[in-house]
């Protein structure tokens, strides 16, 4: 079980950077198809004296433009701030102070904002918006498993428990040619899963597979 604070956690080694993706669909029978695009960039900046890992991700898919933003402590991946939004006018925002949670929220352009603190039996990670940039901080070794505590406002106590486990090492195609990446893979409910490609090197996530039902949805690096 890993929480922010475990000493096995470190996000220090993190580095700005900038990168571009294809999102592509895989159905059962074969077929595929792209549905969009996703921009990712990652810097350092300084939030109360401290350096703070800053992530912005837009994203494409159709008519609809979405933005993420999250901002963690890199020397505990500890989340500090979350934000989501979308074209249509929804959106989430989310102020994390240790075991209370400010959340902020808009479900559709007509609905009101909702505005609550919500408190939390343990501090948490945010998996949503940073993913693999968050697992890329862990231990990364041959089948290692880790359990971890992530903010989840639908939860009864706002706290979904997700595992990882560290599949081995597998070449990936990259812009450069041929690479070793970290497997990680979690299987988040029935007919669900996660696969992420990781290096400790920027871009810190080479590929992601998000499988539902047997139809994959494809990050791939430009």
């Amino acid at each position: 079980m890993l929480r922010p604070g475990d000493p096995a956690v470190d996000g220090s080694f993190l580095e700005p950077y900038t990168s571009e993706w294809s999102v592509g669909q895989l159905k059962p029978d074969g077929t595929t198809r792209k549905v969009g695009d996703w921009a990712d960039r990652v810097e350092i900046e300084e939030q109360n004296g401290r350096p703070a890992v800053r992530r912005t991700q837009t994203a494409i898919f159709g008519a609809t433009r979405f933005r993420y933003v999250n901002v963690a402590d890199p020397a505990t991946m500890a989340p500090i701030l979350s934000e989501e939004e979308s074209s249509k006018g929804s959106f989430e925002h989310l102020v994390f102070d240790g075991t209370r949670v400010r959340h902020r929220h808009r479900a559709t352009p007509a609905g009101g904002v909702e505005e609550r603190d919500l408190p939390l039996a343990m501090p948490v990670f945010q998996f949503t918006g940073m993913y693999g940039i968050l697992l890329v901080t862990f231990p990364l070794h041959e089948g290692s498993f880790f359990q971890l505590p992530s903010f989840e406002v639908k939860q009864a106590d706002h706290i979904e428990w997700l595992s990882f486990r560290v599949k081995g090492r597998e070449g990936i195609p990259t812009v450069a040619g041929e690479a070793e990446a970290w497997i990680v893979e979690s299987e988040p409910g029935p007919g669900a899963r996660f696969r992420f490609s990781l290096r400790r090197e920027p871009p810190y996530v080479f590929r992601l597979d998000h499988e539902k039902d047997g139809t994959i949805l494809r990050w791939d690096l430009l």
